[in-house]
């Protein structure tokens, strides 16, 4: 059955509600986030796993509604606690909003994770090396932009 979660229509599956947390979130800053995604996982996977195609495990598949939704709610909540003090009121406010995306999570995240397990174990089999390279380009990264 067909969510339409990327029409903006919410549904109602199962009881359970899931709605678009991409209304209102410009295409634009969706791209965005994407193209910065691409960056660091090309930094931090590019060496120990050439054959790592974001795109392929996160932004289509099984991954594609989840992350996408989970996307907006990060560019929405960047701007709604961009304040001096978080408040009760504020998070109280975003409790619809936490309530979708983990009714998605639910529904969506362990066939996600085969996904992106399937990515990984090929970059564990192709090199030996691989989770020390990882951390090591991780590290790297973070002192280099951080």
């Amino acid at each position: 059955r067909e969510l339409g979660l990327s029409s903006g229509i919410n549904a109602e599956y199962g009881g359970v509600a899931f709605g678009n947390l991409c209304k209102g979130v410009s295409k634009t800053d969706i791209n965005r986030a994407f193209a910065t995604a691409r960056v660091g996982a090309a930094a931090i996977l590019g060496r120990s796993c050439p054959s790592f195609d974001l795109d392929t495990v996160a932004f289509s598949g099984e991954c594609r509604a989840l992350v996408k939704q989970a996307t907006c709610y990060g560019i929405r909540a960047a701007t709604r606690y961009d304040v001096d003090t978080v408040t009760y009121e504020l998070l109280e406010g975003d409790v619809r909003n936490i309530e979708k995306l983990g009714n998605l999570a639910c529904d969506q995240a362990e066939r996600c994770f085969e996904q992106v397990r399937t990515a990984m174990q090929t970059c564990l089999d192709n090199n030996e090396d691989f989770v020390e390279d990882t951390i090591d380009a991780a590290e790297r990264a973070y002192r280099e932009n951080f």
